[in-house]
């Protein structure tokens, strides 16, 4: 058994002599290498007319521009819906129109088109209402748009719902039919509409300006990365590193970022803008992305502010729910006083990364709570919910992550009940927590040549993740804890006649079973120290006999 608890498989068998280049191919299913490792272009992406409703969609913004009719863009309080509305907002002011924006407030109004914001809305004479990273779902709240004469333009990529909502044009990757790639983002579909309404208002040398921006949204929101979202991240990651946009680079510069990868996106941008929803208001972040000269630093510096309250308050909801954790029953079912509902699901997600189970954590709000879910591949999120919906107050999502409100009254019934189905789901169908690796690599592999080569499959994120490479007969020279509480273990190898460091985050409980591992998986990658280069591994687990293993 590994440290971790969970089986290891292999993706691919190679064949004798095969290339660690072939062979990765092979294990990642590359079938046109000439364009996975091609350097992106514009021309690579889709034309944005092969949405049905797309000229319907421009020729009313077209009509609303010159006439100063007003319009909203309201957008998702999360990194895509945040990164979306600031690239459509930009060209539409660009294109002289009359616009302003809309985003609702997380932690009291929740997710979604509202009415109470449409009513507003016409009160103020809004003319035209396009929605970003939502809308879809909002068949009641777009037809109460409509008939207060408000023409609600959708762009969303969520689950379609039985009820389309009769807007006035919807722009949808996976409704639209004659769009060739379905798995565009929110943000992605937004850099749709604005690459069509530059192209069609002779305006196109704008859209490389704007790719960065849809880059956030489209590596934060865990699309994945394949087809035309690998062209996009790739041309959002060229531009990134010399952005436009003041809030963007103010950012970058608060992070200290020297280096330009899905791992900025990731760790260090999407943190600092989903912290403004989570914490506050999503408007900082929306603002931050907006703002130029110094106004731009002093709104990233409220991001800043609030990120560090997102992570103090992370690890102390964290440190909480651990304390009390029952990890007899099969699910982990937590609530308590004073955890927002912004980060429960960075906390559900993290319990049951760490303890591989299914995760639902709730903020007791006194008479309710709010709640999130997170699960992994056996167990799915939202048919486990239907199993106790008359005991919900409303809930939603998708097989691995979920949103569900319930009455305090009904707190205990909800935790004994879906306990219950989990065990007769497992007991049908048992859970094994799996970790996949790529390959098993030999000793003279372990080079800097061939880490090139590995990078070389980047961008990474969900599917096209970094490389996971299993490593046999190595030992483990030393360890040491490091970090300011210790938490992170740096720690030295040997395989063949090589010796290469490496770093575990977050795993100083598993210094013991490290120094005695045999086996590793791990990710290889080059570090830079001192004008020095040299090859590192970042530990995903350990094991200290022989797994057999098997192919995925």
């Amino acid at each position: 058994m590994s440290t971790s608890g969970k089986t290891w498989q292999l993706k691919y068998e190679r064949q004798a002599g095969e290339s660690l280049w072939s062979a990765l191919m092979n294990a990642r299913a590359v079938e046109d290498p000439g364009a996975f490792f091609s350097s992106a272009s514009l021309a690579d992406l889709h034309d944005p007319f092969l949405f049905p409703d797309m000229h319907r969609a421009v020729d009313r913004l077209q009509k609303a521009i010159p006439a100063r009719e007003r319009i909203i863009v309201y957008g998702d309080y999360d990194v895509d819906g945040i990164s979306g509305s600031a690239l459509l907002i930009h060209v539409l002011r660009f294109l002289g129109a009359e616009v302003s924006y809309r985003i609702p407030n997380r932690l009291k109004e929740g997710y979604g088109l509202h009415a109470s914001y449409v009513e507003e809305l016409a009160k103020q004479n809004a003319a035209v209402l396009i929605t970003v990273d939502l809308g879809i779902s909002c068949a009641k709240e777009v037809a109460l748009a409509q008939s207060l004469n408000i023409d609600v333009i959708i762009t969303d990529h969520h689950t379609i719902p039985e009820k389309l909502p009769e807007a006035f044009a919807i722009l949808h990757p996976t409704l639209a039919k004659t769009y060739p790639f379905p798995h565009l983002s929110g943000s992605g579909v937004a850099f749709k509409l604005a690459c069509a309404l530059l192209t069609a208002t002779h305006n196109e040398d704008l859209i490389p300006q704007l790719t960065d921006l849809a880059s956030l949204g489209t590596v934060a929101d865990c699309v994945p990365l394949i087809g035309e979202n690998r062209t996009l991240v790739k041309l959002g990651l060229q531009q990134l590193q010399t952005t436009k946009w003041d809030g963007l680079r103010a950012i970058l510069q608060n992070a200290g970022n020297t280096t330009f990868t899905t791992d900025t996106i990731g760790f260090q941008i999407g943190p600092r803008l989903n912290a403004s929803g989570r914490m506050d208001n999503a408007y900082w972040g929306l603002q931050t992305l907006l703002a130029t000269g110094p106004e731009a630093y002093e709104k990233s510096q409220k991001l800043e502010a609030l990120n560090k309250d997102r992570q103090d308050l992370t690890k102390r909801i964290m440190e909480d729910a651990e304390a009390h954790l029952n990890l007899s029953e099969p699910l982990i079912i937590e609530a308590g006083v004073g955890w927002s509902s912004g980060i429960v699901g960075l906390i559900a997600g993290r319990l049951q990364e760490k303890y591989s189970k299914p995760t639902f954590v709730m903020e007791d709000r006194g008479d309710h709570l709010v709640g999130s879910a997170r699960s992994l591949p056996g167990f799915h999120c939202v048919d486990a919910l239907k199993t106790v919906a008359h005991l919900l107050e409303h809930f939603g999502g998708h097989e691995q992550a979920a949103g569900f409100h319930i009455k305090k009254e009904n707190y205990e019934a909800f935790k004994a009940e879906l306990q219950k189905n989990a065990t007769a789901h497992f007991t049908k169908t048992p859970l094994v927590p799996s970790l996949s690796a790529d390959l098993i690599l030999a000793p003279d592999e372990l080079t800097l040549e061939h880490s090139a080569k590995i990078d070389s499959f980047a961008p990474f994120g969900v599917g096209n993740p970094r490389p996971l490479f299993w490593l046999k007969d190595i030992t483990v020279l030393e360890t040491r804890p490091v970090g300011a509480d210790g938490k992170h273990l740096k720690f030295k190898t040997r395989m063949g006649d090589q010796t290469i460091d490496g770093i575990a985050f977050n795993s100083a409980a598993w210094q013991a079973d490290l120094e005695q591992a045999t086996e590793l998986l791990v990710h290889m990658s080059a570090k830079k120290w001192n004008d020095k280069i040299s090859l590192e591994f970042q530990l995903v687990d350990c094991n200290g006999g022989t797994q057999n293993h098997t192919r995925v």
